[in-house]
């Protein structure tokens, strides 16, 4: 049958079997092509729809996704279920994580902002400290007061660059340091209002997801205008759980709660871990904020410090009352021997509300490296302190460092000046050592101070000032300087004019014009002779000076001691409240002004710019200068500080001459008219001698010479005689040759004629008796001659000017 059949239909249905089963099983392949495809269609389409649906939730995006679709079909609301738990799962770790990187990056940009803030400060300090530094202190207050708006602005502007540059680096440091990233963020955060609600409630750890609801709902704190109140309620927990029940369907099977179960399980131990790593980060957010506070503490806490005693208390009282300094001192110094017989002294520190510390180190620091066999107390003058530990616990707090100490307390506010001098009548030392509350003793300070003033009584002595920085109080070595002034009536240093040929000369006494005031020593019963200080002045300033000029007008020597070291803490400010400090210092320059400057006040009054010009009374201090026999200020700037004379005004030095001419007329010797230099009013050139041959002398012109320059000046010193002989020294006159008109010079002959001249001081001409001519210069050639006599000739203009002693 088979072979019938198959014979039967094998030549016409042969073929169409053979098409039939290639259509099958190209279906079939087909079939599985497409089965694959859609399969991987589903996996990329599932895993395209959760990154989706995770940025969307990231952005705030409010607009629903498209359905999820697994291949031709809507997912299921089991397979939806599932999807979101894990979703929601993925994105709650995630936020978490972000949290508490933000409360980390907040933290440490709090920390970070409060460095900036006292680098910025201390920045604005030293940029104040260089402009202004150098001015005294008036002029530094009315300085400060003015650049105040200009400062502020720069603060503000340096806080806004640190607060930016703050966000850039978190932003950029989150990123990658990606430009696209930092920017992306920065405007999801402006345009997503929701991104400050979520971050907010993520801090107080509650999930508030945008729209959606939680049950014990109340309101926490106003949030900016246009916002809902915050709102807070159910446990992190809670709101796993109702995440994935949300899409719960009421008539799911054991299976399907099984699965529930086991995702809520899920969600739990994921809360769990995040609730172990809340409270470690809470841990270290702690930390971090106890740290960010006590930083923020003792930031303060150092601002107020500087605000109360104008450098870093803070500083000093970590360092303590004692610390090993460098020995600034001359090598030379510490082979200096002195006697075993020096008189030993009392240690005055005058101080009002100073800071504990610095007041003990200087206590300590003087006795241990001054050496108790050469003191014999250390007087606190506490003068009205305001501060507790100033007041009746003082004493219990400095008697540790020795029985040396003892104090004296002012029941009413002295000032520097008068409380000194209050603590000076108080000390059993016969030499009285003054000094500030907040220095720092060097090696041996003080026996070499003892000894120059065991040598003469007279003498009174001054430390070399070692520097203390304000800020760091690092000790730092100062150069060999003395004192000076300005014609302001302010201090100011020198460098000392050393020849450099010996190396012993570095460490021998100074001779210093003024003294800076606030460390000294001088034999008590001297200081008193000479007057102390003067109870006329107020609170501070000007003392100093005072008591320098009188010092050297009245007998005394002003030195600097170099191989003794003391380091001073130099303010910019006075932090003490004194009432109107600036006035009581105008007040005491014009004292001292009106008292020993005589003619050069009217220097003073030129360069003041604030203040009253009424001293008080100072007859009591005038009285004391005649007492004393005081020499003039005239000898105390061409003995002590001639370099004042250099560079006055031409004017002003017309008027000083002028009435030095006349002063000296009245003192002159009989037979002199006059004794001086003679000046050419055309020329600004003066007569003087030189050498010629054969040991001869010749008159000729030359610069005028300051008294700084005693070689040249004693050359054009000339003398005019009652009977007209022009004569230099006591032997040398000008002579003229009748025939020639020439000058020359020879021992002087009385009465001889070609030796004798008039002065006409209205004319100011010098007139030749034997040629009939006046003194002429000659521009060309810059040397003098005779010519016929012109009243309205500059180059026939002489004026004499005046010198206080022969030589």
């Amino acid at each position: 049958m088979v072979m019938q059949h198959g014979g039967m239909c094998g030549s016409r249905c042969s073929p169409r079997r053979s098409i039939f089963l290639a259509i099958v099983i190209t279906s079939a392949v087909w079939m599985v092509a497409v089965v694959y495809f859609l399969a991987s269609e589903e996996k990329s389409n599932l895993r395209s729809r959760v990154e989706d649906v995770a940025l969307r939730e990231v952005q705030g995006d409010d607009h629903p996704a498209a359905p999820l679709v697994n291949g031709n079909r809507e997912l299921s609301d089991e397979e939806l279920r599932e999807l979101h738990a894990q979703e929601r799962r993925q994105q709650l770790i995630a936020e978490k994580q972000n949290s508490r990187q933000e409360d980390v990056e907040a933290k440490a940009a709090q920390e970070n902002l409060l460095r900036r803030k006292a680098e910025i400060i201390k920045g604005m300090e030293q940029r104040r400290n260089q402009r202004h530094g150098h001015l005294n202190e008036e002029d530094r207050i009315k300085a400060i007061k003015e650049d105040r708006e200009e400062e502020r602005e720069i603060f503000n502007k340096k806080m806004r660059e640190a607060e930016g540059d703050d966000l850039a680096q978190r932003m950029k440091g989150r990123h990658g340091n990606a430009e696209h990233g930092f920017l992306d963020d920065l405007r999801r955060r402006e345009l997503d209002p929701g991104h400050k609600k979520r971050r907010h409630n993520r801090r107080n750890d509650v999930v508030v997801a945008d729209g959606e609801q939680t049950d014990n709902v109340f309101p926490t704190e106003a949030t900016e205008e246009g916002d809902q109140p915050l709102q807070v309620g159910r446990s992190r927990q809670e709101e796993e759980k109702i995440d994935v029940e949300v899409h719960s369907d009421d008539t799911a099977g054991n299976q399907q709660r099984e699965e529930e179960q086991n995702n809520q399980a899920v969600g739990v131990a994921v809360a769990a871990a995040g609730a172990a790593n809340e409270a470690a980060a809470a841990a270290a957010a702690a930390a971090a904020s106890s740290k960010s506070a006590s930083d923020e503490e003792k930031t303060q806490e150092k601002s107020a410090g500087y605000t109360r005693h104008a450098f870093n208390q803070q500083e000093s009282d970590r360092i303590g009352d004692f610390r090993p300094v460098p020995d600034s001192r001359n090598s030379l110094c510490a082979s200096e021997n002195y006697p075993a017989n020096l008189p030993k002294a009392s240690i005055i520190i005058c101080f009002h509300n100073e800071a504990l510390s610095a007041l003990r180190r200087t206590i300590k620091t003087a006795i241990v490296r001054g050496g108790e066999r050469s003191i014999l107390e250390v007087l606190l003058v506490d003068d009205a302190s305001t501060m507790g530990e100033l007041q009746s616990q003082l004493e219990a707090n400095v008697r540790d460092i020795s029985p040396l100490v003892r104090v004296l307390h002012l029941p009413d506010r002295h000032g520097l000046i008068r409380g000194r001098v209050r603590g000076a009548e108080e000390a059993k030392g016969k030499v009285i050592v003054f000094l500030d509350s907040h220095c720092e003793a060097n090696e041996n300070w003080l026996l070499p101070l003892i000894h120059r003033i065991h040598q003469d009584r007279k003498h009174v002595v001054c430390p070399v000032i070692d520097i203390i920085n304000l800020d760091t109080l690092e000790y730092q070595f100062s150069p060999l300087v003395r004192g000076g002034f300005t014609w302001a009536l302010n201090f100011n240093w020198e460098n000392i004019p050393y020849t450099g040929g010996n190396e012993r000369e570095m460490i021998q006494p100074a001779r210093s014009p003024t003294m800076a005031g606030g460390l000294f020593a001088i034999d008590k019963s001297y200081f008193f002779e000479i007057g102390s200080y003067d109870k006329g002045m107020d609170i501070w300033g000007g003392e100093n000076l005072e008591i320098s000029f009188r010092l050297w007008m009245c007998g005394g020597t002003l030195e600097i001691i170099p191989c003794s070291r003391v380091g001073h803490i130099f303010r910019q400010r006075r932090p003490y409240d004194d009432g109107d400090s600036i006035t009581a210092m105008s007040k005491n320059s014009v004292r001292v002004a009106e008292v020993w400057l005589d003619d050069y006040k009217d220097l003073y009054y030129q360069q003041r710019t604030f203040g009253s010009d009424n001293p008080g009374d100072i007859s009591e201090r005038v009285e004391l200068r005649k007492k004393l026999k005081c020499k003039s200020f005239q000898w105390y700037l061409e003995n002590v500080s001639p370099d004042k004379l250099i560079g006055l005004p031409d004017a002003f030095k017309a008027k000083i001459e002028a009435k030095m001419s006349q002063d000296l007329r009245k003192t002159l010797p009989k037979d002199l008219a006059f004794y001086g230099q003679i000046k050419n009013e055309r020329s600004s050139l003066c007569l003087a001698v030189k050498s010629g041959a054969g040991g001869s002398v010749e008159p000729r012109l030359a610069f005028c010479a300051a008294r700084t320059e005693p070689e040249q000046f004693a050359q054009q010193i000339w003398g005019m005689t009652k009977d007209g002989q022009l004569e230099h020294g006591t032997d040398t006159c000008v002579v003229v040759d009748k025939a020639t008109g020439k000058l020359s010079a020879t021992s002087c002959k009385h009465g001889e004629i070609s030796q004798l001249w008039s002065y006409f001081d209205e004319k100011q001409l010098l007139f030749s008796r034997i040629a009939k001519k006046c003194l002429h210069v000659n521009m060309d050639e810059e040397d003098a001659d005779l010519r016929d006599c012109e009243k309205t000739s500059k180059e026939q203009k002489w004026t004499v000017i005046a010198s206080t002693h022969q030589s």
